[in-house]
């Protein structure tokens, strides 16, 4: 393999480890000394090949990184300090509602809005209860 095939690869792991849009191609080109045209040319073609990100490689690092959470939550929960307890238990239901929240971003769980029919008219359910308030308030004015 040659110097630019060296680099190609070096670039290749960086776009897999960082990400293309944390590579400063500038200071790589000046440090290569290659152009950054072929710098660009080769991230192309290296995100053509494995894809703008691997969403499969994605969605599991989020999961174990909810798992962690919890089950570092879990074993603040069940410390014998108070004030750790509440801390535990305050963390745990942050990390469920971001996971509810990443789930439904992604659309593996539905939104709860969305499931609630937004079409059903409430009006009569409003005219009762004023009805029963007003009929409260005629009846305590009648006792008075």
């Amino acid at each position: 393999m040659g110097k630019k095939e060296d680099y190609k690869e070096k670039l290749r792991t960086l776009i897999i480890d960082l990400g293309e849009w944390n590579i400063n191609f500038l200071q790589l080109s000046k440090e290569w000394e290659i152009p950054k045209t072929t710098l660009y040319r080769w991230r192309d073609e290296i995100i053509e090949e494995i894809g703008f990100l691997d969403l499969k490689d994605v969605g599991r690092n989020i999961q174990q990184g909810f798992k962690r959470n919890i089950k570092l939550c879990n074993s603040k929960i069940i410390s014998g300090d108070t004030k750790i307890q509440f801390e535990g238990i305050r963390l745990w239901n942050e990390s469920v509602e971001h996971l509810t929240d990443f789930l439904e971003a992604y659309g593996y769980k539905k939104k709860v809005a969305e499931e609630v029919n937004s079409t059903v008219d409430v009006s009569w359910a409003i005219e009762e209860a004023y009805k029963r308030r007003l009929q409260k308030i005629k009846e305590q004015n009648g006792k008075s």
